[in-house]
Order: C-alpha cells, then structure tokens, then sequence
C-alpha cells in the first residue's frame, strides 16, 4: 500500500484547504509526474483516491501507466476547515488564541469555529479502511490529516504521530494476520 500526499494545489502557501477544491499548480503538474514516474515499475492493482480535484488528478496520473480506473470517495478528504477554509491560519492565533494554542500542544483538539474534528476524520478514514481488500498493490491519494488517519488506522500509531511524521508518500507493507487487510509503515 502505498500512501501518497496530493501534489501541490494552485493555493497561496499558509492558506487553509480542506474541502476547498483547487486545481493542481503547474509545480504541482510536475509533482505529480514525478510521483507518477516513481511509480510506474510497480505492479499496481489499485488506486484510491480522495474525491478532491487536487488528489484525483494526482492519482489520475499514477493510475493511467497501469491502464487503472481511479475509485474516488469522499472519505479520503481533508479535514473541513469549517469558517477557517481558505484563510490564513496565522490569523487564529490573533482572533482565537485560546483554540490557537490549544491546537498547537494537541493537534487533534481541532478548534469548534472547524466543519469537523479530527475524531471525525479518523472516523470516517477509518471506515473506509475497514472496507479495503488488497489484492496486491495499491495506492491511496488524500491529504496530510487523511492520510495520516488512514497511517493510524492501519498501523494502529496514534493519530498525531502520524501527522507529525507525515511524508510525501509512504509505503505501507502487509501484515495483518487477515488476508488482504492491514499494514505497518
């Protein structure tokens, strides 16, 4: 299983996208080719991706040199940033610095002015792990916090861990005693 963060959107750096839906940038074109590149040797069977623009066209580009169909769900998304979606979230710290730092020291405290905590991120990430047979290999395309999720679901890591120690992609291998089930970083 291999685990691979979107390539980079046509966003401002510091600006939140969580349920927002921008396009790749031409960086994140290129991105995406590498990632593709990366890949290609590999005897893909499957490919996953979040139903976000930025993470389909990405995988879109790893699934068509295996002759792959990308199955897009909404489960793979980021986390809705709710009022704070397409803002600077420096400017937390200024107009809510109580949930500001709160967040800072426990990055699953999510602050309430957010369209979803970060149990129910796990959770419906969760879900669709538990939906998830492996015939072989496969690939996942989501976001930081999603992909983090599905890190925690299949390796049982804390959440947290995940996302702190999140990567541009990560291979996941097999180990559940489960046939086609889970895997371990």
């Amino acid at each position: 299983m291999w685990l691979v963060r979107h390539a980079a959107p046509l966003t401002p750096a510091g600006i939140t996208v969580g349920a927002g839906d921008p396009p790749l940038s031409e960086a994140g074109v290129a991105q995406a080719r590498r990632i593709a590149a990366s890949l290609a040797e590999r005897p893909l069977t499957k490919v996953w991706s979040s139903d976000l623009r930025r993470a389909v066209d990405t995988a879109a580009m790893i699934a068509a040199g295996h002759g792959l169909t990308v199955e897009r769900t909404a489960a793979l998304r980021e986390l809705d940033f709710g009022a704070w979606e397409g803002r600077d979230l420096r400017d937390m710290w200024l107009e809510d610095p109580l949930a500001a730092r709160a967040w800072e020291a426990d990055i699953t405290d999510a602050p309430r002015s957010f369209g979803e905590s970060v149990r129910d991120l796990e959770t419906r990430v969760s879900d669709f792990w538990d939906g998830v047979v492996l015939s072989g290999e496969a690939v996942v395309v989501a976001h930081r916090g999603s992909l983090a999720a599905l890190q925690a679901a299949i390796t049982g890591q804390r959440f947290a861990e995940c996302f702190r120690d999140s990567a541009a992609w990560v291979e996941a291998q097999v180990t559940d005693r489960r046939p086609g089930r889970s895997a371990s970083r």
